[in-house]
């Protein structure tokens, strides 16, 4: 049977919060032999690039676009015993029906049929409407009534991109248009666009659930205290004189001595579910990273028992590692604690985003001088950074937050015990 010599090629699902991927890159082209288990295809999931291996080998066909986004078990590409014909292959990519999440968690007698179900239409009949589960959730968010929406998938199937563009079609509707005359035109006379539109990318999509989610589900507060840095920027001069590389920046000080602030006020340490709060051993801070597709977060593990020389190592390998978009999921698993720094970019103090389900977030500003008073009544120029700590308000409160601050502030403004010194 042709079934038998053709192999359908999925998208996988990593973690247990992947819903979706995006196809990034194809190591083999369509036509060419594949070897099984060679790299295949590069899949972006959320914050992180994964290489799928063929599980067979043979020729290469119907490889998904590059750029396009798919759910969990929809069939990217085929591969084919060289001796199948091209209309076999057109037989089996048209009778293959994928197992969606849906399926897999509904209960067993709502499996079996098509992804159909009956939706409003315009004029309050109901009509067959055939569309993914994504697709299904998206326009519930966008307020978006699939009995409108056309469906560019494979026998008409509605995809979440079919309902973000009747979403973006729907409000570009509602704007008010100028006239000709306040439109500038270009050089050949013609109406220059007033805007253009970017896709989001995975990276992207799962920074907006995640703020989203931040913003609707935590009551949040912040507290904001002056630290004096001149010793912290002393300690981290004495360390770059060594032949240590690569050496610790104030960022890899900061996570160290947020991480000892922890471990004094481990009531901080903890991620908060429902009407629960997980309070952690081990003191993991993340990290934020910017790139061009927005911040990531790798994970030092265990920073309060580390030296500050290993936090430097890790954190320069997860810096490498999100440039290069070859972080494994490990990377980015496991943070109790998040650090994000925008001093470098001059910026005095701001707010960082609670990460679910972690209970607060260190926001560091940038180094300013400023004129201080003694106990002696002499006055000198110090080096200041404001520091502001944004807490989950069910787990963290006002006073927990301020110890927390008096702790970063010891080891901060004292910190020989950040590079293990006694």
């Amino acid at each position: 049977m042709a079934q038998e010599r053709i192999h359908a090629v999925t998208l996988p699902k990593w973690g247990l919060e992947m819903t979706e991927g995006t196809v990034a890159a194809w190591h083999v082209e369509e036509g060419e032999p594949v070897t099984g288990g060679a790299d295949l295809v590069d899949i972006e999931t959320d914050k992180i690039v994964n290489t799928l291996e063929a599980e067979a080998g043979g020729l290469l066909w119907r490889t998904a676009p590059v750029g396009e986004t798919f759910p969990i078990g929809a069939l990217i590409a085929v591969i084919a015993d060289p001796a199948v014909s091209p209309s076999e292959i057109d037989a089996f990519v048209a009778g293959f029906r994928p197992v969606t999440l849906s399926e897999i968690e509904s209960p067993p007698e709502t499996q079996g049929g098509p992804d159909r179900s009956a939706a409003a239409g315009p004029d309050g009949g109901n009509r067959e409407v055939n569309a993914s589960p994504f697709a299904r959730r998206r326009a519930a968010e966008l307020g978006v009534d699939l009995a409108t929406v056309a469906g560019t998938g494979r026998g008409g199937r509605i995809s979440e991109r079919d309902v973000e563009a009747a979403a973006a079609a729907r409000n570009a509707s509602a704007l008010t248009v100028p006239d000709e005359g306040q439109v500038e035109p270009d050089d050949a006379g013609t109406a220059a666009p007033a805007y253009e539109t970017v896709a989001m990318t995975a990276t992207r999509r799962s920074i907006a659930r995640t703020l989203v989610q931040s913003h609707q589900t935590v009551p949040r507060f912040s507290v904001v205290a002056d630290l004096q840095v001149d010793e912290l920027i002393r300690l981290r001069d004495d360390l770059r004189a060594g032949s240590q590389a690569p050496q610790p920046t104030l960022n890899d000080l900061f996570i160290k001595a947020a991480a000892l602030a922890l471990a004094d006020e481990p009531d901080l340490n903890a991620h908060v579910r429902d009407s629960e709060i997980m309070r952690f051993h081990a003191v993991n801070v993340c990290f934020a990273v910017a790139t061009k597709e927005g911040l990531v977060a790798p994970v030092v593990r265990d920073a309060a028992n580390i030296p500050v020389i290993e936090i430097a190592h890790e954190t320069a390998r997860l810096a490498a590692a999100v440039r290069a978009r070859t972080l494994t999921g490990a990377d980015l698993e496991g943070g109790t604690f998040t650090v994000s720094n925008l001093g470098m970019f001059e910026v005095r103090q701001f707010d960082a985003i609670i990460t679910p389900p972690q209970a607060a977030v260190l926001a560091i500003g940038a180094i300013r001088r400023e004129p201080h008073e003694d106990g002696a009544g002499s006055v000198a120029f110090r080096s200041i950074v404001a520091v502001t700590l944004s807490c989950d308000h069910r787990a963290i409160d006002g006073a927990l937050a301020a110890r927390f601050l008096q702790a970063l502030r010891r080891h901060v403004e004292a910190p020989a015990a950040l590079a293990g010194v006694s």
